[in-house]
């Protein structure tokens, strides 16, 4: 299955996405992730950190994903395949962290190649995607026959991290851009109008 969408199209999605995905990585970043961004319409979305291959820099990439049984796994897709920039860095530099809801851990990520074995992951991130399936894949993953995720499998890479502890060990993780939230507040109450009692 090659890709339903033309050069230009694939452009505009690639915009639409990147102003997206700011927003969900500074949310997930003030410790805000689990409530904006709902499951029921998004999915489940983790935040990749990664550093950028030749920057050196932290960089941070938003991707549904779908956890082993024992939560010491994750498994995500590329939808825009080997073509992305974050994959291209995890290729280079694997040691990743990852957010999770509330929490953050480090863990090491590597790409996997298609093959028959997996195709149960790429189903279960595609039914975690939300509404991002249907709406731009144009079919029910829940439903869809294997051919169907089989031929996407042969496009969008599937990545694997290997996380340090199971997920479900961590204590939530505030955040490390917590402060912007509480700064903004304290202005807001320090420079709203003050209105005086009338006498």
């Amino acid at each position: 299955m090659s890709s339903p969408y033309s050069p230009a199209q694939t452009a505009t999605l690639k915009k639409v996405f990147k102003l997206l995905n700011r927003w969900i990585v500074f949310v997930f970043r003030t410790g805000y992730g689990p409530i904006f961004t709902w499951p029921a319409f998004w999915g489940k979305i983790m935040v990749i950190e990664h550093t950028g291959r030749k920057t050196g820099r932290k960089r941070y990439a938003p991707v549904n994903y779908a956890l082993s049984p024992d939560q010491r796994e994750v498994y995500c897709l590329s939808g825009f395949g080997q073509a992305a920039q974050w994959y291209r860095n995890i290729i280079q530099r694997p040691e990743v962290a990852v957010w999770i809801g509330a929490r953050r851990i480090q863990g090491k990520a590597h790409p996997i190649a298609p093959a028959e074995s997996h195709l149960a992951f790429y189903r279960q991130i595609l039914i975690n995607s939300g509404f991002a399936t249907p709406l731009f894949e144009g079919f029910n993953p829940k439903t869809a026959p294997e051919e169907t995720i089989r031929s996407l499998a042969r496009r969008a890479s599937l990545v694997h991290i290997t996380l340090e502890e199971p997920l479900i060990s961590q204590q939530p993780h505030p955040g490390d851009l917590a402060w912007t939230v509480i700064s903004l507040l304290f202005l807001w109450v320090w420079l709203r109008p003050r209105h005086k009692e009338s006498s």
